[in-house]
């Protein structure tokens, strides 16, 4: 079961917020009946689970009704893997921004849902985007910095943030540069 979570994760890290891919492409088509059955399974026998596999589980559901437009219900399941996942060591950071990433997007999808008259919803939507980006630098990943950047321009820009944005424009610009510089390197070697 981490193996398939792990999978959604690297899935999610290889599009970046140009894309949403499903649970079940990612998974398999049988995603969704296997899923509820081990569910079922779990909740029968009152077995508890590590931490780790829980909120993996915890984010797949959230996935699911984020999928289904139900951002406040895929909200509670994103946080609810957050505070599982919040203190374990053997959970790697990327996962980590991962999830704050999908808490910043549902926010801003729900600022948008809701004809954009909650600003908290999108400062949250913000908050957990910054939070991403830092965990992505922090790891030295520039091409996963420059993959979700985007989203927090748009946020920025929802808030009238012009010095932010400018400053964040500008970062992603210097980002997607350095990027391109790589590939045009790799491509004369080959």
């Amino acid at each position: 079961a981490l193996t398939k979570i792990d999978d959604l994760f690297n899935k999610i890290m290889e599009v970046g917020y140009a894309d949403f891919p499903s649970n079940e492409s990612v998974l398999g088509t049988s995603y969704p009946f296997e899923f509820e059955s081990v569910v079922k399974d779990i909740e029968k026998l009152k077995a508890s689970l590590p931490p780790e596999l829980e909120g993996g589980i915890e984010f797949i559901k959230g996935r699911d009704f984020y999928q289904q437009n139900k951002f406040d219900i895929a909200l509670d399941y994103y946080r609810k893997c957050l505070s599982l996942w919040q203190g374990l060591s053997d959970i790697s950071p990327l996962k980590i921004a991962i999830l704050q990433f999908n808490l910043g997007l549902s926010y801003y999808r729900l600022w948008q849902k809701k004809n954009q008259q909650n600003n908290d919803n999108l400062t949250e939507a913000k908050s957990y985007l910054e939070a991403c980006i830092n965990i992505f630098k922090a790891e030295n990943r520039e091409d996963l910095v420059a993959k979700f950047i985007n989203c927090l321009v748009e946020i920025l820009r929802s808030l009238e943030e012009w010095e932010n944005l400018e400053n964040l424009a500008n970062e992603s610009l210097r980002l997607n540069k350095s990027i391109l510089s790589e590939y045009s390197l790799i491509l004369e070697t080959e």
